[in-house]
């Protein structure tokens, strides 16, 4: 007698024309006028409804329909009407003359004869197609029947009708209803029809309607247009179309174009300078009768004493350009060119603020702000000189973007300079909120001479190269002194104080602001236990406190504060001794020893570990073999940890931490293959001992192949550095500077 499960199952079908359905015959009944509750005016025109849909559809409208009407409402009313003749009449001439209608609004629309008292009044109403208990008249100000019809349009049919003429009419109403997906829909329209005739339109409304993407995108365009009008000399019919606000934007934002600082202040001083053409109204004028021409004198004596754009909007503009990027010879000829920047106290200070940064080249690295830095700037891993498969020196400077796979609304793209170690003349590594996907290498530009065996230390958004070999010498008889730093910025070099000692195969990394060199081989090929710290302030190199022994092919790392240096070759041995910098005390500190014994190999230091990877030692036969172990080292209890995965089999390479427990390996050696490697692999995972869930948490570290360099390289020099997505910033003034003379001396 028990039924069968089958004959129990329960099936759920959906169908799916019913949607379609339902809207087709809510449209019918608000076409006909069946049942609607509700009658939604803009400026006089009204459009019947049903409150239950616009509640349906609309978080604004169901907030109104739910709370008790309120006199003292500045948006919209609601009139509750029973029996008004010429009201119901109204509604029915709006459903039954929409087909005589051929202009916007159409259907279910009409004019009332004036608007409605805000006094409330309670009628009995008549039988009509319109029989409820209570009509909700709902005023929106500030759209238009154009936009408020094509919304209602959309809530009945989930289609909307777009146009570039009626999209802010479209986009207020949509935006005033709290329509998401209107919105939505609208914004998708406007960023598939950007386009150079209307981007500064779009931008507007980006701006307006709080569209972050669509506004960066209508901006680049829009820099783009001026841009290229400026480089071909017709700039000014540009100009005079383009808003104050529009070129706030624009300068706040850098344009996205590509435009150097240089560039964009050409751009805002030209559209200062480009006043509204009059001629044509004095013309006029001048052909009137007498008493007509002396009132229009007086007009046009008005209207030559009202402020110019220079007066009203110079300092607002001026305040988005980064003076600091701008040559000086730059700052100086426009000044020469623009006298009344110089009697604007704000434009002034900016002035005298970018001219003292240049008067002060050598300490440019400790005066970074703002305005200093680069727009845009995104973290690179740089990878500069070293010894190619042939043995040939060289002096590339390839540069590698660090992708976000993680990004902070607040993330800037890097830490602080004074992060990173240098181990093996692989300079320093901050952290990176983010991680790093795949990327192509391309050249930025070419040290001033070829370079191998020397440091790369990143300090206040610029690169020092310092020391290493010009010549291939196994002996490391030929180490230089000399010192350059590179400004990302404009790829240029500028040769600074030399170090007190030559210094090959050693390791430098940046601290408080300063510079600092340890150890090495000297002019004789010798190993030095001698220190020293360069202060950009000063331009000046001093002596610090020797090393216990001499030392060369080690490694350093800077982990909170602290420079630790680790391993090398001294005596005809490998050496496992570990040391710490103290500055604070300007004291050398002695720690406990590697597990394995290592030279040539490179440091990291992510979260509260300091890792030892890579390089080689001697065997009981003395034959070189490498060290495939990784070291983990611990301050806090001066300890360190083989890991068991992963192995590395490289020497002479360059390392970099993209962010905590990530670190790159580029190029390098190879022992078993006795071959220069051009492969960069990662080691991610490693733990940072920032807690004892998220080391549980954390696997074991894995090692990634990313994007090889382009060519294989060992004793190159490795660090991470911000740089601009255009890679140069053209202080001389470039090619904008001879197109625009025209325009700055007011002959266009």
């Amino acid at each position: 007698m028990g039924a069968t499960s089958e004959s129990t199952a329960h099936l759920v079908l959906e169908s799916p024309s019913y949607p379609e359905r339902l809207l087709e015959g809510l449209r019918s009944c608000r076409g006909q006028g069946w049942m609607c509750d509700a009658l939604l005016m803009a400026r006089g025109v009204s459009f019947p409804a049903h409150r239950l849909v616009l509640a349906s559809a609309s978080s604004y409208c169901r907030s109104f329909f739910s709370r008790p009407p309120t006199l003292n409402d500045v948006s919209s009313y609601i009139r509750k009407s029973s029996s008004s003749s010429s009201y119901s009449s109204s509604i029915n001439s709006s459903i039954h003359s929409s087909s005589s209608q051929t202009s916007a609004p159409s259907q279910a629309s009409t004019t009332l004869p004036s608007s409605p008292s805000p006094t409330t009044t309670l009628l009995q109403p008549p039988p009509s197609p319109i029989n409820n208990e209570q009509i909700t008249i709902m005023e929106i100000h500030g759209v238009t029947p154009v936009g408020l019809e094509r919304v209602l349009d959309f809530i009945y049919s989930g289609r909307m009708r777009l146009s570039m003429d009626e999209m802010e009419d479209i986009l207020t109403a949509s935006n005033s209803l709290l329509m998401r997906d209107a919105v939505k829909l609208c914004l998708q329209y406007l960023g598939a029809n950007l386009r150079r005739d209307n981007c500064a339109a779009v931008l507007a409304l980006a701006h307006r309607f709080g569209a972050s993407e669509l506004r960066r995108r209508a901006v680049r365009l829009v820099a783009r247009n001026l841009r290229g009008a400026m480089e071909c000399g017709r700039s000014r019919a540009h100009l005079l179309r383009v808003d104050v606000r529009t070129m706030q934007e624009l300068l706040a934002h850098g344009g996205g174009c590509g435009a150097s600082e240089t560039e964009l202040l050409h751009m805002a001083t030209a559209w200062l300078r480009a006043e509204p053409d009059v001629s044509s109204t004095s013309s006029s004028s001048s052909s009137s009768s007498s008493s007509t021409s002396s009132s229009s004198s007086s007009s046009s004596t008005s209207s030559s004493s009202s402020p110019s754009r220079m007066e009203i909007h110079a300092a607002d503009l001026l305040d988005c350009v980064r003076f600091a990027l701008v040559a000086p010879s730059e700052l100086r000829e426009l000044l020469s060119r623009v006298p009344a920047m110089s009697r604007d106290t704000r434009c002034r200070d900016h002035l005298q603020e970018a001219l003292r940064y240049h008067g002060r080249p050598y300490a440019q690295p400790l005066l970074q702000s703002p305005s200093t830095s680069p727009r845009g700037a995104r973290l690179n891993v740089l990878a500069l000189g070293g010894r190619s498969g042939d043995n040939g020196v060289r002096g590339e400077v390839w540069a590698s973007q660090v992708q976000e796979e993680i990004v902070d609304d607040d993330d800037d793209g890097g830490g602080d300079d004074d992060d990173g170690g240098g181990g093996g003349g692989d300079g320093g590594a901050g952290g990176l909120r983010g991680g790093h996907r795949r990327a192509t290498w391309r050249k930025l530009c070419d040290t001033p001479v070829p370079v191998y065996n020397h440091c790369a230390v990143p300090l206040g958004g610029f690169v020092f190269v310092l020391g290493g070999q010009h010549r291939f010498d196994p002996q490391g008889t030929s180490a230089t002194n000399q010192v350059f730093r590179l400004d990302p910025r404009s790829c240029s070099w500028l040769e600074v104080a030399p170090m007190r000692e030559r210094r090959t195969r050693f390791v430098a990394c940046a601290l408080n602001g300063t510079i600092l060199a340890v150890a090495g081989r000297n002019l004789l090929g010798e190993a030095s236990s001698s220190a020293e710290r360069y202060s950009p302030a000063t331009n000046a190199w001093e002596a610090l406190r020797p090393l216990a022994w001499p030392l060369a092919d080690h490694a350093g790392a800077l982990h909170r504060g602290t420079l630790f240096v680790s391993g090398g070759y001294s005596g005809g041995r490998v050496l496992g001794d570990v040391t710490s910098y103290i500055p604070r005390l300007g004291q050398w500190l002695g720690h406990r020893p590697l597990c394995r014994p290592r030279c040539e190999h490179a440091m990291a230091s992510t979260g509260e570990l300091v890792y030892c990877l890579g390089g080689r030692a001697l065997d009981e036969a003395g034959t070189w073999v490498s060290v495939l172990e990784v070291e983990s080292y611990s301050a806090g209890s001066d300890q360190w940890s083989v890991l068991q995965a992963p192995r590395l089999e490289r020497c002479q390479f360059g390392a970099a931490v993209t962010r905590p427990g990530r670190v790159l390996v580029l190029g390098g050696g190879s022992l078993t293959g006795l071959r220069k490697e051009a492969s960069v692999v990662a080691l991610d995972g490693l733990r940072t001992g920032r807690g004892e869930e998220e080391e549980e948490e954390r696997a074991a570290a894995v090692v990634q192949a990313e994007e090889p360099l382009p060519l294989p390289l060992v004793d190159h020099a490795c660090c991470l550095v911000e740089l601009a997505p255009g890679h140069r910033d053209r202080f001389a003034g470039g090619p904008m500077k001879d197109r625009n003379a025209a325009l700055l001396n007011g002959d266009e």
